[in-house]
């Protein structure tokens, strides 16, 4: 009957369905059903195997999704790069209704240590920067490095009091990284804050408000979060 209503609307109707073949195990076939005789309600099917159109499809797509996967991900710290964390926080934002927050860090006087301790030990307090964000906002979050020494965290279906805790946790545990004891200054951050939807509804409008907060914050003394203003 389902067919048959299918036919009624257009000429072919065409599907394709996994089967578990006995002899060759999963095994994927396309199914064509057509009117032979339309009058008489005659209907033609053909049945297809297109198991190895279907795996070179699905091996296809991993490949993709892989690529995609490396084209977004900062290789430095593992996090997402500019390109990666703009594209899923965007999606997050055009698909959920509820609130989200995005916080903003940026490494107070990174370029002093860079330039003082050499490029290499200015990476590794890079990396450890990306862990700590990753311990401390939480499996749903999201974390990338946008450029530089600067860091956005994506927190969706946040409140502002969850998103100052956040930024309370990453200020005091990045104050807590180590550096050598030649170091001139020890590590600390400044953190900017937007909400949605107060603050705006989309990736760019959040993070020119989250980076104006951040930058207001160094102004402030450095070491601390803005989560106004």
């Amino acid at each position: 009957d389902n067919v048959a209503r299918q036919l009624e609307d257009k000429e072919v109707y065409s599907f394709t369905a996994g089967v578990e073949d006995p002899e060759r195990g999963y095994t994927r076939k396309q199914l064509t059903y057509r009117y032979y005789d339309r009058a008489a309600g005659t209907v033609l099917l053909c049945r297809t195997d297109v198991t190895e159109v279907y795996l070179e499809e699905r091996a296809r797509q991993r490949e993709l999704e892989s690529a995609r996967l490396r084209a977004e991900t900062d290789p430095l710290t593992g996090l997402l790069n500019h390109g990666g964390i703009s594209r899923r926080a965007g999606e997050l934002l055009e698909s959920s209704p509820l609130p989200a927050a995005m916080l903003v860090l940026d490494l107070d006087n990174f370029k002093q240590v860079d330039d003082t301790l050499g490029h290499l030990e200015g990476d590794r307090l890079l990396w450890k920067v990306a862990q700590t964000l990753q311990l401390q906002s939480g499996p749903d979050s999201l974390q990338g490095r946008s450029g530089g020494d600067e860091f956005v965290v994506f927190l969706p279906g946040t409140a502002p009091s969850r998103a100052g805790d956040c930024a309370r946790q990453i200020c005091e545990a990045v104050s807590l990284l180590t550096l050598p004891e030649n170091a001139p200054r020890s590590v600390s951050c400044s953190i900017g804050a937007a909400f949605a939807p107060e603050d705006g509804r989309d990736y760019q409008s959040l993070f020119r408000v989250a980076d104006r907060r951040a930058y207001q914050a160094k102004r402030l003394g450095k070491n601390r979060y803005l989560l106004e203003g």
